[in-house]
């Protein structure tokens, strides 16, 4: 494996840059729930009337997605992408759906590990 040369270096590569913090993880929970939204919200006309759902695993999982409405009733539901470690993400097309709010059930389920996330969207035409 070849070592990066600017890694922890200045621009001219003369020595080591101190003020480089390493990197730190997003969080140490399996799937936080403060790193699970959409954008954006509202969405609408101007947005393509598509939103994108994001939210964030520390492990690789199987996600699964369904949005209810208010009543309860589920409107879809799909499978998301799961990569551990990174922010997934995923388009919500809602050119057929009504002008309302709507939650979307985020699981997820890795090996050893599940969570699960609720976010409000809000769909205006």
């Amino acid at each position: 494996m070849m070592p990066w040369s600017q890694y922890m270096h200045d621009a001219q590569n003369t020595g080591l840059d101190e003020s480089t913090s390493p990197l730190v993880p997003k969080s140490n929970e399996f799937m936080p729930t403060a790193l699970a939204y959409n954008w954006p919200n509202p969405v609408g006309v101007s947005d393509d009337f598509k939103t994108y759902i994001r939210y964030f695993l520390s492990d690789d999982a199987k996600v699964h997605i369904r949005i209810f409405d208010p009543a309860g009733d589920l409107v879809t539901e799909f499978d998301g992408p799961g990569y551990g470690g990174f922010d997934n993400e995923i388009a919500w097309n809602v050119s057929k759906i009504q002008s309302g709010i709507y939650f979307a059930h985020i699981d997820a389920s890795g090996s050893n590990k599940s969570g699960y996330a609720i976010i409000k969207i809000a769909v205006v035409k």
